[in-house]
């Protein structure tokens, strides 16, 4: 899995070095120290820091330092949040198997809100356009969502159709592209 996150390129930096946090305020983990036009991460012209240290689905917040050549250190700067996603974060020309991340999700407290990010499953491998379907254990339709954001993901912040917040239990999904081809899956969602 890749998170990824781009540095300057500046002409009086002896070299910068990268980190991860969970949160903007840290703490920061280094990930690597990079040399001006460093072969391993400086390509067309910009460089590119891949995490593979994280895993799908996850999301840290990526900052550089800059180190000019007598050792000065910059302030903490470029800080990106960034979701971990599969090699090459753009949409799956096929349709080929879904993931469903975290499964099982595991509810950490009661209400959590609308949009809060540790209320989110995420479905992923997606094509550019589908349609995906959640269905109860019973077969009963819970959710119909358009996929069309141009990556390879769509969260689901787990409100059903009749704009409820999903109980526990085991759901089934089914993706369906515009031209009929199918996939689906299963993931557990426990209290």
């Amino acid at each position: 899995m890749v998170a990824g996150c781009g540095l300057p390129d500046a002409e009086h930096a002896s070299h910068y070095e990268v980190a991860r946090a969970p949160s903007a305020l840290g703490p920061w983990t280094r990930i690597d120290s990079v040399g001006r036009r460093d072969p391993r991460y400086f390509k067309n012209g910009k460089y590119v820091v891949e995490d593979f240290g994280s895993r799908l689905g996850e999301q840290f917040h990526y900052s550089v330092v800059s180190f000019d050549i007598e050792g000065n250190r910059s302030a903490r700067t470029s800080v990106i949040l960034n979701e971990t996603n599969r090699l090459g974060s753009a949409t799956t020309p096929s349709l080929g198997p879904v993931h469903v991340v975290p499964n099982p999700y595991f509810v950490r407290s009661g209400f959590q809100g609308a949009n809060n990010p540790d209320a989110r499953i995420g479905f992923y491998n997606l094509p550019p356009l589908c349609t995906i379907r959640v269905y109860s254990y019973s077969g009963q339709l819970v959710s119909t969502f358009e996929h069309s954001n141009g990556k390879d993901m769509e969260p689901w912040y787990q409100v059903t159709r009749n704009e409820q917040f999903l109980a526990s239990g085991l759901y089934y999904f089914l993706v369906t592209t515009p031209d009929g081809r199918k996939t689906h899956g299963k993931f557990v969602v426990i209290h």
